[in-house]
């Protein structure tokens, strides 16, 4: 793999909408794989020549091969992308995705790297009229469900978007903030929905909290929009979040395996680093638990008061008091339910109690600062 290119001058972003071609996913999951996205990138690139245009459809590409149990080609693809583009971001997050999953850390944290380099030189040349909210009209989201992974988020928005006041996106998840800010302002206020001004709207992007530069960007454009943030027992949520990339093909290292390299390349890094945002690691099932870094980055932005910081199992036991909370902090009247359904839900076999009990001893420390942080008793150290 080449996977070097001069990242110095990133490519500019499109001033054309990005939009998957026709039957794009279909193809791949007929077979008909190779000659079609070669034709396609290159129909892109042809088309806009110095844009993300080919790059976004050939990374979609890459994804849905990699999904079919394709990972080296799917790298081959990621690689081309790379070269044609100059740098391409989200090729260098996927590429870094199976180079963890197949026990490669440093490459996969060489890629992590590229890519938030790339991000941030092409934060810094694109147009502030694509950032800046329209003057008429509402001008973006209301609230925003920022965090985190595993943890709910899902239910938790189903339940939100069914009150006849709240309008829901295009998608639960918009990713704005961390993969598709070269998008510009336009292309996200599409995907909200109606932006009427008797609905609130609002997303669920759950890495949000996990960007180094989302918080940045969100407070640039919206300093003041609410935040809604669910925190579940770290131990769980790495399970979790381990076994769901298990699912998606990414990972193959056993639990114990992805756990250790992780926690070894975790025990270089100093709080600084996570908190200025040094340290990227899509597949961080550990990094995305240390909710205590994340949460200091996001106040250096926010005031405590935007966020409503909600512990997972609560909306686990009692989702109706838990959604009356957000209600209350939305300013909306109460819209009970007849049934809260849980929604993707992901099983697996338990792991070994050793594991279990590595990882509590891991978090506990992390969680005892968290709880200092936020004066809120999260009860995690006892639960299993």
């Amino acid at each position: 793999m080449n996977g070097n290119p001069d990242i110095t001058q990133p490519p500019e972003p499109d001033r054309a909408p990005y939009r998957s071609p026709r039957g794009f996913g279909r193809l791949a999951r007929s077979g008909i794989v190779m000659g079609v996205w070669r034709r396609l990138w290159y129909l892109a690139f042809k088309r806009y020549p110095r844009g993300f245009a080919g790059a976004e459809w050939g990374t979609d590409m890459g994804d849905i091969i990699r999904a079919r149990g394709n990972p080296d080609e799917a790298l081959n693809v990621y690689d081309l992308i790379i070269r044609l583009s100059r740098g391409f971001h989200r090729a260098y997050e996927s590429m870094g995705n199976i180079l963890q999953g197949q026990g490669r850390f440093e490459e996969a944290m060489d890629c992590y790297r590229k890519s938030l380099t790339i991000q941030s030189a092409v934060d810094s040349i694109l147009d502030p009229r694509e950032l800046t909210p329209p003057a008429e009209g509402k001008a973006g989201p209301d609230f925003l469900i920022v965090g985190s992974a595993k943890c709910g988020t899902t239910s938790l928005y189903d339940y939100l978007t069914r009150h006849p006041k709240v309008s829901p996106a295009v998608e639960k998840e918009v990713h704005f903030f961390d993969w598709f800010y070269h998008r510009g302002l336009g292309w996200y206020l599409s995907r909200l929905g109606s932006l009427s001004s008797d609905l609130l709207a609002g997303e669920a992007t759950p890495s949000y909290i996990d960007h180094p530069l989302a918080c940045r960007r969100l407070f640039s454009i919206y300093p003041e929009v609410k935040q809604i943030l669910l925190l579940r027992n770290p131990v769980d949520r790495t399970i979790s979040d381990y076994y769901h990339q298990v699912r998606n093909g990414v990972e193959r290292r056993s639990l114990d395996e992805a756990i250790r390299a992780e926690m070894a390349a975790l025990d270089r890094l100093s709080e600084e680093d996570f908190i200025e945002g040094r340290y990227y690691n899509i597949l961080g099932y550990l990094s995305s638990s240390l909710y205590v870094y994340h949460l200091k980055r996001w106040l250096k932005y926010f005031s405590r008061e935007q966020l409503l910081i909600l512990r997972s199992e609560d909306l686990f036991r009692d989702p109706a008091k838990v959604v009356r909370q957000c209600f209350d902090f939305l300013s909306l009247s109460d819209y009970p339910l007849e049934k809260y359904k849980a929604l993707a839900q992901g099983g697996y076999a338990p792991p070994d109690a050793s594991i279990r009990e590595s990882l509590r001893d891991y978090f506990r420390p992390y969680n005892r600062r968290l709880e200092d942080l936020l004066q809120m008793d999260f009860d995690w150290d006892g639960s299993q």
